[in-house]
């Protein structure tokens, strides 16, 4: 969880990001010269601000995976806010609201893109095993998206029988072989006249996230495209970034 203490003079409001944009309230009595900065994925925007208002910054959907949004004046950083549209769409993190897009369009754009550390792709329903390492995974990273009805080269070769009870499936996995709970949402969809179901996975808050084993459990973390048992180090890390994250976000605003 990040702790988020705003500046009383110059704060902002609720983003809301769309496919194409994101518009940034930057709020409060005393804004001029504050900085407006956006990043993500090694891009950068940035705008001077002379009075309160909405501030557009134009993206695509890309652009939109692990965004950060500050506000800043010199050194210091008033206000901030976290964006990742990793996230399912009925989950919204503090300040950000999330205005619908095609999403059959954007995992079309997904299965072109291949197999990655935030996308995997699965021809059937798998044994509960192979399901269940994969949300591990993704809820100790950044989250991520399980795409059932694409084979390993993207290829949409569609779920046979019935769709609901696939995803009834699916829940019973998660909830009996991923701890602690995970958060994710299912969907089904159409591509090229197949059937195909969507899981998307948060990041998760409480990690380790591991896999019910007749040994205990297991954390896994994603290197790649692929989904690896935890080392020791490993399992000090997932944490330790989130920590840092908090205790430097409560540091500069105290």
């Amino acid at each position: 969880m990040l702790v988020r203490i705003a500046h009383a003079g110059a704060y902002l409001g609720t983003v809301a990001v769309s496919p194409t944009a994101l518009v940034v309230p930057v709020l409060g009595e005393d804004v001029d010269g504050v900085q407006l900065q956006v990043s993500s994925a090694g891009e950068g925007h940035e705008e001077h601000v002379v009075e309160p208002g909405d501030v557009r910054v134009p993206v695509s959907g890309a652009d939109r995976s692990d965004t950060w949004v500050a506000l800043t004046r010199g050194q210091e950083c008033l206000d901030f806010r976290a964006i990742s549209s990793s996230w399912p769409l009925s989950f919204q993190q503090g300040g950000v609201v999330y205005e619908p897009d095609d999403l059959d369009e954007r995992l079309d754009r997904m299965r072109l893109g291949g197999e990655s550390e935030t996308v995997e792709f699965k021809e059937a329903v798998p044994d509960s095993e192979r399901i269940a390492r994969a949300v591990a995974a993704f809820s100790n990273g950044s989250g991520g998206t399980i795409i059932i009805g694409i084979d390993d080269t993207g290829g949409i070769v569609g779920i046979t029988g019935d769709a609901g009870k696939a995803r009834d499936r699916l829940d019973n996995i998660v909830r009996s072989k991923v701890s602690p709970p995970p958060e994710y949402e299912l969907s089904t969809h159409t591509l090229e006249r197949r059937t195909v179901i969507a899981m998307r996975v948060a990041p998760g808050d409480r990690c380790p996230y591991g896999v019910s084993t007749a040994g205990g459990i297991l954390p896994y973390v994603r290197r790649g495209a692929n989904n690896w048992v935890a080392g020791s180090d490993e399992i000090r890390m997932i944490a330790r970034p989130r920590q840092s994250k908090d205790e430097a976000a409560s540091g500069q605003r105290e």
